[in-house]
Formats: C-alpha cells, sequence, structure tokens
C-alpha cells in the first residue's frame, strides 16, 4: 500500500534541498563571475600594456561571458521566484480544494530556472577557460 505521507515528507525534504543548492548555486555564480570580470578588466589594465597584448578578442570574449553569466543567474532568480508562486497555487488547488491533477502538476518556470542555471554554469566555465587563454598567451 502506497505510503503518501512519506512520499510528502521526502519530496518536501529533496525540495528544500534543491531550493538551498540552488541558491548556492546562483550566488556562487554571481560572485565569481563578477569577481572574474573584476580581475579579468584589472589584469588587462594593468598587467599586460594593451598595445603589447595578443588575443584580445579572447578577453573580450571572456567579458561576454562573465556578464552573460551574470545575467542569466539574475534571470534565472526571477524565474525562480515564478516557480515558487506557481507550486504555491499547485498546492493551493491540490490540498485545499482537493484537485488531485495538482499534486505532481508540471512547473515549467521550473524548467526554465533549470535550463538557465545550466547555461550560466556553461558561459562561466567557457569565460574561466578564455581568461586563461589570454593570460597564457600574454605571459
Amino acid at each position: 500500500m502506497p505510503d503518501h505521507e512519506s512520499y510528502r515528507a521526502y519530496y518536501e525534504e529533496i525540495t528544500k534541498r534543491q531550493l538551498s543548492n540552488s541558491e548556492a548555486f546562483d550566488k556562487a555564480i554571481l560572485t565569481l563571475s563578477s569577481a572574474g570580470l573584476a580581475l579579468s578588466l584589472t589584469f588587462f589594465k594593468f598587467v599586460i600594456p594593451v598595445n603589447q597584448a595578443t588575443s584580445i578578442n579572447i578577453i573580450e570574449q571572456a567579458w561576454f561571458l562573465f556578464l552573460a553569466a551574470i545575467i542569466s543567474t539574475i534571470i534565472s532568480y526571477i524565474t525562480s521566484q515564478r516557480a515558487l508562486t506557481l507550486e504555491l497555487n499547485h498546492a493551493e488547488k491540490y490540498y485545499l480544494e482537493d484537485k488531485e491533477e495538482y499534486e505532481n502538476k508540471h512547473n515549467p518556470a521550473s524548467d526554465v530556472t533549470n535550463v538557465l542555471n545550466a547555461v550560466s554554469a556553461l558561459f562561466f566555465i567557457g569565460a574561466i577557460i578564455s581568461v586563461v587563454y589570454f593570460v597564457t598567451e600574454n605571459i
């Protein structure tokens, strides 16, 4: 016989952990991307004279990727809030209005948030690779 109460408790615990991980991930991407952007701008300005730098397009690419990581993470905050609002709406329909179809109702805003998180990670990784390549080319 299915144990719905145990499932709900487990589901709620996993959901809390997912939210915590997502928040930590977003903060890390924002912090590291902002720091990476600032450090790479400083490095380019003070360590390598502009007229001696090679592969300038690579550092410009890194700046764009850091910026894209920051923007996609900020947008994911917005979609995450929308996902939480939808989840509350679904919970109200399920628990208070006894509408069974809302028990595991799909949440498209959650899907968008997940995609944005993956994209921001890829942007960040690309930015780091670009900065490392630029620095190795110019030292």
